[in-house]
């Protein structure tokens, strides 16, 4: 099996919302890890209580719609996560080394920018972006691409609208030449500058360092981290890391609020 060839137009999106929509919430795309799906991710942010809208999550203040990436999985599939969940399995791409000069590519991400582009433009806008793992990591290089190009979620719906913001949990920068070109060039712009971002990191983390988690955080201007001791999962989120996620949402929320109907931050 192999990834997508990047030339053929991208299905429609497969829309899996965790929570249902309404009264005033954050509208948040929610981008897959490595060789799983939207319903998995689905589940993942369920078990781990993020949907709750008691308070002990974040389902008051927002709802994520997932989507499954547009390539099916080209190779074996994680054991964790074949012993855990039931496919299909997608992946935004394939990494590899060109046998040419040794470079790495990453087979398909120009047909996921363009698949994640007509979510954005068909089911959006949205408020923001949240991704885990390989979905951080592109919702990470989105954000730069909506910076540089003025496309994708993450471009600018309006003069008065606010930025749209990130949570990555457990991403990396990408790691092609064309990646370091376009955060490169998104380090000048006003634009990527403005994206608050959050950033939730394991301690113990042996598939994403947090070095390397870290070092994505590093490329925004005012990132918020997020820590727990656990390892490459989706974590539960208590006490000071759910204080620090709703505050964040909340302001999120505010600064949407205010950009539609005037009414002050302070209102919320």
């Amino acid at each position: 099996a192999r990834a997508a060839s990047p030339s053929r137009p991208p299905p429609p999106p497969r829309d899996v919302a965790v929570m249902s929509g309404g009264g005033g919430k954050l509208r948040v795309l929610a981008l897959h890890s490595w060789r799983t799906s939207a319903s998995i991710f689905a589940k993942q942010l369920a078990v781990a209580g993020w949907t709750n809208d008691d308070g002990t999550g974040l389902g008051d203040l927002c709802e994520f719609v997932c989507v499954d990436a547009p390539h099916p999985a080209s190779g074996e599939i994680p054991r964790d996560v074949a012993r855990a969940f039931e496919g299909p399995y997608y992946e935004w791409w394939d990494a590899s080394r060109d046998d040419r000069d040794g470079s790495l590519r990453y087979v398909g991400d120009d047909a996921s920018v363009a698949f994640v582009e007509r979510v954005a433009r068909e089911d959006g806008p949205f408020d923001g972006v949240v991704g885990f793992s390989q979905g951080a990591t592109f919702a990470g290089l989105l954000a730069a691409i909506g910076a540089v190009d003025g496309r994708g979620p993450f471009a600018a719906v309006s003069a008065e609208a606010p930025p749209v913001f990130a949570i990555l949990l457990s991403g990396m920068l990408a790691r092609t030449s064309e990646a370091a070109a376009t955060y490169a060039e998104a380090k000048d712009s006003p634009r990527h500058a403005s994206i608050p971002t959050m950033h939730v990191i394991g301690a113990a983390d042996r598939v994403m360092p947090p070095a390397l988690s870290e070092r994505l955080a590093s490329e925004f201007a005012d990132p918020v981290i997020v820590t727990h001791e656990r390892g490459h999962v989706v974590p539960r989120l208590e006490r000071d890391a759910l204080a620090t996620a709703r505050n964040f949402l909340a302001a999120r929320a505010a600064a949407a609020r205010e950009a539609r109907d005037g009414s002050p931050r302070s209102s919320l």
